[in-house]
């Protein structure tokens, strides 16, 4: 692990198929979203992600880390309703949307049983 770090919704990306537990359900998508509107954190737990592209935990550098994409391994629901927020022109009051918190891992885990001992 590459420890929790506050990153630009916008670096966030779904994950590869190997590394998806679970498609997006349309319904929980819509839950969700209207609860993040009527009740925006400005911290919320961290989302999982995975590095793409980093293989090696030493590689690391976190001064460049908006410039990675970050996949989501744990907290796919909640990357989609906040790009679809950010994206929605409708919606005025997206300011504490624009960044989270995550849990960075190098890509090195390969292996989907090893992705899911992380997000226990």
């Amino acid at each position: 692990m590459l420890g929790l770090h506050k990153v630009l919704a916008t670096c966030l990306i779904a994950p590869r198929p190997e590394y998806r537990l679970r498609e997006l359900d349309s319904y929980h998508l819509e839950a969700l979203k209207q609860e993040l509107l009527s009740r925006p954190m400005t911290c919320g737990k961290p989302m999982i992600v995975v590095a793409k592209g980093l293989t090696e935990s030493t590689d690391f550098k976190e001064e460049e880390l908006d410039s990675y994409q970050l996949e989501v391994i744990g907290g796919n629901h909640r990357r989609e309703v906040i790009l679809q927020i950010l994206k929605d022109s409708t919606i005025h009051s997206k300011d504490c949307f624009k960044f989270v918190y995550v849990q960075v891992y190098s890509g090195n885990t390969k292996c989907s049983g090893n992705i899911s001992i992380i997000i226990r």
